[in-house]
């Protein structure tokens, strides 16, 4: 059995193995900030909640990695972490079933998220009581969930012994039906009585104009967060079938004399901005192909994005590499292609004559293969419209 000064040693040499270069935080900053994250400190307190886990954690395969590179590991786990501003830690789970078992911990990790759902759908009350409530029970869960999460689980223990509790059709929805249904049965959600006592002396404060202000502010929270959430999702969609392997893109680009890498340089800084917010999209829309269209017609709005993108490694043994890959494609490659471009005739002898472009370095080498592709297909077509 070790002693006080053992462990504290131990533990000591563990946070020693994690450190890393100051510089990573400002990468850190980048994705917190991208995420919507706006409590002050927000990045020192993740990268104290990563350096927790990693300290404590009992999977040694998971420390090993951490401990290999702890500045490429804090941002890997950064950037799914930053996506889930409720997060509760393995270590308040762990307390939680300690005090009342697994059944409930289960139970309750699924109504923690209706939870959440909740509050946030109350911040668009007419009510700026219950407004501002659900607006000050969220920003005190942004900023330290165990906390709120274990606070709810008493109240949810008590909850749950009394008669009717679960007869709520309410009980059974989904967080996203709870935070978008246009109608919801009647349901006091558990976080209102926490908030309730929590916020009393802060609230008793406030006389009626600054309730109205901090209630107008939490529904501008919400609806500004709803929008982010679309603008994440299509980001998402983007990237997994990125418009510059559309033909109707590539032959905008090509009128426009934009080549294939200066269009994946476009598109990845757009749908950047995208995501972010800087750039809206209807809601309706699942994909922002229309206003990249204009913008791509646009040599103002597109030399402020290739400003703003980064290019991919490029150096000579990468390219050369990178035309050793593409010299050994062959037909099965044709068959991942977009459905516009396998529609085309003699593809596969298209193929060849791009690859030996490439290859005898008369064409750059792409970073995307797909794309460039594409490009190579439509401009051998407009050339044969126009002899």
């Amino acid at each position: 059995m070790l002693d006080a000064r053992q462990k504290t040693s131990l533990i000591s040499r563990r946070v020693q193995a994690l450190n890393f270069h100051p510089s990573v935080f400002k990468e850190a900053t980048g994705i917190v900030t991208r995420a919507g994250i706006k409590l002050q400190e927000a990045t020192q307190e993740l990268w104290r909640e990563w350096l927790n886990d990693m300290v404590a954690t009992e999977n040694n395969e998971e420390y090993r990695l951490a401990v290999r590179d702890p500045g490429l590991h804090f941002l890997n786990w950064l950037k799914v972490r930053a996506t889930r501003r409720f997060h509760v830690t393995w270590r308040a789970l762990e307390a939680l079933s300690r005090t009342y078992g697994p059944d409930v911990s289960t139970r309750f990790m699924i109504v923690w998220q209706q939870e959440v759902a909740w509050a946030q759908r109350m911040r668009l009350f007419d009510n700026p009581h219950v407004a501002v409530r659900a607006a000050l029970f969220l920003r005190e869960t942004e900023g330290n969930p165990s906390k709120t999460f274990l606070a709810l689980s008493e109240i949810y223990a008590q909850a749950a012994s009394q008669f009717g509790y679960f007869d709520n059709p309410a009980q059974e929805m989904s967080p996203e039906e709870i935070r978008f249904s246009a109608e919801l049965p009647e349901f006091s959600p558990l976080f209102l009585q926490y908030a309730a006592k929590a916020y009393k002396t802060t609230l008793e404060a406030f006389d009626r104009q600054k309730i109205r202000l901090l209630a107008d502010r939490a529904k501008q929270d919400e609806l500004l967060e709803r929008d982010l959430e679309v603008a994440r999702d299509i980001a998402e969609l983007t990237r997994t079938f990125p418009m510059r392997r559309v033909m109707a893109v590539i032959k905008a680009a090509i009128g426009h004399g934009i080549g294939p890498n200066r269009l994946f340089l476009i598109e990845n800084a757009y749908v950047d901005k995208v995501e972010r917010g800087e750039i809206q999209i209807d809601r309706g829309t699942r994909t922002p192909q229309t206003d990249f269209l204009s913008v791509l017609a646009d040599k103002k709005r597109r030399a402020v994005l290739l400003s703003a993108s980064v290019a991919p490694p490029d150096d000579e043994p990468d390219r050369e590499a990178a035309r050793f890959e593409i010299a050994r494609l062959n037909r099965g490659w044709l068959d991942g292609l977009p459905d516009a471009y396998r529609t085309r005739p003699d593809l596969e002898e298209r193929m060849r004559r791009w690859q030996v472009d490439i290859v005898d370095m008369n064409r750059l080498v792409p970073y995307d293969r797909i794309s460039d592709f594409g490009f190579f297909v439509a401009t051998e077509e407009r050339e044969a419209a126009n002899v």
